[in-house]
């Protein structure tokens, strides 16, 4: 809520922004003494003023004519029809000659005649300015003309200035010494300096946070400090000649277009500012309201200049109040940096409300009149500044919470993923185990007929035995006997030892790695697909790994049998099988130290070899070269997923007259 305090405060920065002189003004009556300790006087200050409605009058005439006291303390006529004629009398009031200044600072008035005549009423001199007489050669015309004349001793001097133009009559005149003239000059450009100092640092530092966060609130912002630059240097009369040179309305043609489209952008600044903040839902449609009648203006302004430029004049002070007043709605509301807002706004208009109070008369100041908008929008930019950097402070620092909580988030969301696909990867492991089991079927059939065979001959033998015995004739030898219990027995083992891998081979997964022979694994995997090879592939081995191995051996079954039937597969599908084979080699790698060790199991088959285009692919799920129904491309991704389980990696190859699977696997796995 605004208190006391911060209306305190607002007198005080009012106050600050010029000297207040209620002493007292010369009157236009009194001649303007010259003497050497003159330094500077201001032309309204000592200005008559005559008007000619009918723009005809010669200065024969306007010698005859009586001129008026200006009463303001500033000469801005505004739109007007008629010419001005303006009269200044100088007096040498010392005993030597005196040299003085006089200069106008407004290039886009039409035409400006300046005419000097002494006490006799003859013409000493005469100039014609403006800029409908300013032309692209850039030649005879001055811009902000500055000229001496130097009075003589006791003499007095009278200046007629006759000032004609379709654009506002501002005739900032100015008179000054010497030294005087290079004082002002000097404070004068400090002062622009730095103005547009800060301005320019405003722009880079708001295009660099625009970029930075590519919010269209700073690119609003951007362009309305953009077109109050522009706007300032045609109203400070810096833009270069050859852009005036035949287009005398073009510097209030620049600077209407601009206040409009800055009040524009300052609409959508100031919407995009409060985005994110809770305000009455009227407030939605003001800013609705604004945005068009910005709109409407700048299409009026574009249609008719003359009406659309003192349209301008009344909307814009209207616009700037009804964005005060959105602000203060804003910081009564609870927003945050409301307060920044509204004194961003409410400084421009208490320095329009001033020079307009200095322009009228209430107050005599030339300090307000002069530098008053200037000041005005130079702390409007600083406070903006000042918002725009504590709002995108208050961003990060919600951002930054805004961020944990999404991390949070996203880390359980991604747990979540992560279980459900560790849990989809073990179930696919499963089913590829389960259909491998299934195919493997008819192989173990096989495979366990030959040992019930030899335990159902021993049986038989011995039954006979058991009911002939005794019987006459029948006879059987202790020989005999053993070898039907040797047959028993090694039918028994067998079948043990192939239940046996079957178990290991189909047990759930286990929780750690368990040091084991991996000739053992090996020879258990080869008991289930020897039925496939038949008479034309043989197996090789080639085992010189002396040392046990930490794996999960159902899952090193299961990679060992993919890989087996894939190269059983690869031999099978040639066009002519002859002298094939499937050679399996074990070794050690040493490593620089005893736990960077590895064994290595290779799996050489005499196939058709991988080409190219297959061989970079041969792991990625789904892929697959079998026939439809013979395969279902997951083999090979899980066992590339198994032995990355293990720590270790799988390559394939081609080698000469076949292709080459190599499995590593590290001697000591890291927790």
């Amino acid at each position: 809520m605004l208190s006391l305090r911060h209306v305190h405060r607002v007198i005080l920065a009012i106050c600050l922004l010029g000297p207040v002189n209620y002493s007292g003004r010369l009157l236009a009556s009194d001649t303007l003494y010259i003497d050497r300790n003159f330094e500077n006087a201001y032309g309204v200050d000592h200005a008559w003023i005559y008007e000619d409605k009918e723009q005809d009058e010669e200065l024969q005439t306007i010698l005859n004519r009586t001129f008026l006291d200006y009463s303001r303390p500033y000469l801005n006529f505004g739109f007007s029809s008629s010419a001005y004629w303006l009269r200044f009398i100088m007096k040498n009031s010392d005993e030597l000659p005196q040299e003085i200044y006089y200069s106008y600072q407004n290039h886009y008035l039409d035409y400006v005649d300046i005419y000097l005549v002494d006490d006799r009423d003859s013409l000493l001199t005469t100039g014609s300015f403006g800029a409908q007489r300013l032309q692209p050669s850039y030649k005879g015309i001055k811009m902000n003309p500055v000229y001496d004349i130097v009075i003589p001793p006791g003499a007095a001097v009278s200046m007629y200035v006759r000032i004609q133009s379709d654009t506002p009559l501002r005739i900032p005149f100015f008179f000054n010494s010497p030294d005087s003239m290079l004082k002002r000059e000097r404070k004068r450009h400090v002062f622009l300096g730095f103005f547009y100092g800060i301005a320019g640092f405003s722009l880079v530092l708001v295009f660099s946070i625009m970029l930075i966060t590519r919010d269209r609130m700073y690119f609003y912002f951007l362009m309305a400090l953009l077109g109050l630059i522009v706007y300032m240097i045609a109203y400070d009369n810096l833009l270069p000649r050859w852009v005036i040179a035949g287009r005398p309305a073009f510097i209030l043609h620049v600077t209407t277009a601009c206040s409009l489209l800055v009040g524009l952008f300052y609409v959508l600044f100031t919407q995009r500012f409060f985005s994110q903040e809770k305000a009455p839902s009227v407030v939605s449609s003001v800013f609705s309201i604004l945005k068009i009648l910005s709109i409407i203006f700048f299409a009026w302004y574009l249609i008719d200049y003359y009406s659309g430029n003192k349209i301008a004049y009344f909307f814009l002070p209207l616009l700037m109040l009804s964005l005060l007043a959105l602000s203060l709605v804003y910081w009564l509301s609870g927003a945050k940096l409301a307060r920044f807002f509204f004194w961003a706004l409410f400084i421009p208009l208490a320095g329009v409300v001033l020079q307009a109070l200095a322009n009228s008369g209430v107050i005599y100041s030339h300090v307000l009149v002069v530098y008053s908008m200037k000041a005005s929008y130079m702390l409007q930019n600083i406070v903006f500044i000042i918002a725009i950097a504590d709002r995108y402070l208050l961003m990060q620092q919600n951002f930054t919470g805004l961020l944990q909580e999404k991390v949070v988030e996203r880390t359980m969301k991604l747990e979540e993923t992560l279980d459900r696909l560790k849990s989809t990867q073990q179930q696919l492991v499963h089913s590829e185990k389960m259909a491998s089991l299934g195919t493997l079927t008819s192989g173990i059939a096989h495979e366990i007929n030959n040992p019930l065979n030899a335990i159902s001959g021993g049986m038989y033998f011995l039954e006979e035995y058991t009911e002939k015995k005794g019987e006459e004739g029948y006879f059987t030898d202790k020989k005999s006997m053993e070898s039907a219990r040797s047959m028993i027995r090694e039918g028994f083992e067998k079948t043990y030892k192939i239940v046996k891998a079957l178990m290991a081979f189909s047990q759930s997964d286990q929780e750690k790695p368990v040091k084991t022979d991996l000739h053992e694994i090996i020879d258990n995997t080869l008991l289930f697909i020897m039925y496939r090879l038949g008479e034309n592939i043989r197996i090789e081995k080639d085992f010189r790994l002396n040392k046990r191995v930490p794996v999960f051996q159902d899952k090193l079954h299961q990679v060992l049998l993919s890989v087996l039937d894939n190269a059983i597969y690869a031999i099978q599908h040639k066009e002519q099988l002859k002298d094939e084979f499937i050679r399996i080699s074990t070794w050690e790698v040493k490593g620089r130290t005893a736990g960077e060790g590895r064994a290595v199991i290779e799996i050489y088959n005499s196939g058709p070899a991988i080409p190219d285009s297959h061989i970079t692919k041969i792991f990625d799920p789904f892929f697959t070269t079998k026939d439809p129904g013979e395969g279902t491309g997951l083999g090979l991704s899980i066992t590339y997923s198994l032995i990355q389980d293990h720590q270790g990696n799988i390559e394939v190859h081609n080698v000469p007259d076949g292709v080459c699977f190599v499995i590593s696997l590290p001697l000591s796995m890291k927790s």
